[in-house]
């Protein structure tokens, strides 16, 4: 690492790097017990650009060492999901689905507060699951709170019209 880091900024960004929450990884290393505090402050290293240079330097040593891209992630989550769905088990396929948005960026979770449309989602797919025809001729609509979504049987893919 750099040495123009500190220890306790060095700490941090293997912390982080392991897969650590930054203000986790923050309280972790400073003496801070404050979750806003340590939620701002993690932010603040984090927009160091030595920090995040040397944070992005190890993740991208491990997405090579690992050579698993977030398409295979994707695409293995997808055959499970129609394996769930062959079954019956839309709980399953449900969180299939939800794992896929997270790895999208839909849905995101910083010490165990989720943002986003979880509750839309899983009512219209829900309503998409039961009627059981996900896979016939043609697009199958459902009305939201936000509006009318559509679903792609071949596809599955999922849009706000």
């Amino acid at each position: 690492m750099k040495k123009n880091l500190t220890e306790k900024q060095q700490a941090f960004i293997k912390d982080y790097a392991g897969g650590m929450s930054a203000p986790q990884a923050f309280k972790n290393n400073y003496a801070c017990s404050n979750n806003e505090e340590a939620k701002y402050k993690a932010e603040k290293l984090l927009a160091h650009p030595l920090i995040s240079q040397e944070i992005e330097k190890i993740q991208e040593k491990k997405r090579k060492s690992i050579n698993y891209s977030s398409f295979d992630s994707f695409s293995k989550l997808l055959e499970i999901q129609e394996k769930a769905l062959q079954k019956g088990d839309l709980t399953n396929a449900l969180k299939a689905e939800e794992m896929k948005g997270k790895l999208m960026g839909f849905f995101k979770n910083s010490d165990n507060i989720t943002v986003g449309a979880v509750g839309d989602f899983k009512e219209f797919y829900a309503q998409i699951c039961a009627k059981k025809d996900y896979g016939n001729a043609g697009e199958e609509k459902s009305q939201s709170k936000s509006g009318v979504l559509s679903i792609s049987p071949k596809t599955q893919e999922i849009e706000n019209k």
